[in-house]
């Protein structure tokens, strides 16, 4: 089957298109769990040598949305109700931890209002693009983890690739998550602004659980 959009290589590098085809693929839920990858027939179609095809595979292996398996091939990975959760309280428990205990300086600060001035700036166009909005609101949670100043709390939490997994989950009702997710960044911001890192944390444990919550209903064992 072919699923990857026709056009020309306009990026960077060869590795950089093909990797954002086949995961906008992805993301529209056009490949599906489990479903094995044709490396031969996506460099055909796009007219590039094999290299750069696998590279790409490589590189959303790396962000846990493909699983290479030796001599075997190349799947999308699935995900069940039990990874979910466990991915979920993962970062719960990451996120809590590194705000309660976090510092919160005027930088941090700077650089958690420039990413929520951002995502207000995305979904205020007239094409709202998600996936560059998914990418800003993993960098705010990411900001929110480097408060810990805790260099492997920051890695756990990349590890977990979760913006990966909502991405997927949330691509056809992008718009009306955005919002619900915009309020309660702006939310958390105030509160540290404020100093008030009780109501910070709160709203950061709400926030995770309620993901959580959508997450579970999408992804059935």
């Amino acid at each position: 089957m072919i699923y990857l959009l026709n056009g020309p290589i306009v990026l960077k590098t060869l590795t950089d298109e093909v990797y954002r085809r086949i995961r906008l693929s992805l993301f529209q839920n056009l490949y599906k769990p489990g479903e094995q990858i044709d490396i031969g027939q996506i460099s055909t179609q796009l007219n590039v040598s094999r290299q750069p095809v696998k590279e790409a595979l490589n590189r959303l292996a790396q962000e846990g949305l493909m699983e290479i398996r030796p001599r075997v091939g190349t799947f999308v990975r699935k995900f069940n109700r039990i990874d979910v959760l466990n991915i979920m309280e993962a970062r719960r428990m990451i996120e809590v931890f590194a705000v309660t205990n976090g510092t919160v300086d005027p930088e941090s600060l700077q650089a958690l209002e420039k990413e929520t001035e951002l995502m207000n700036q995305m979904s205020e166009k007239k094409s709202f693009e998600y996936l560059a909005y998914n990418d800003a609101d993993h960098k705010f949670h990411m900001l929110l983890v480097g408060l810990s100043r805790n260099e492997i709390l920051v890695n756990s939490f990349v590890q977990l690739n979760t913006h990966y997994i909502t991405a997927r989950a949330f691509y056809a009702n992008a718009f009306e998550r955005m919002i619900s997710q915009y309020a309660q960044h702006t939310e958390i911001l105030h509160h540290l602004q404020q100093g008030d890192t009780y109501k910070a944390v709160a709203i950061v444990d709400a926030h995770i659980r309620r993901a959580q919550s959508e997450l579970l209903k999408i992804f059935i064992d």
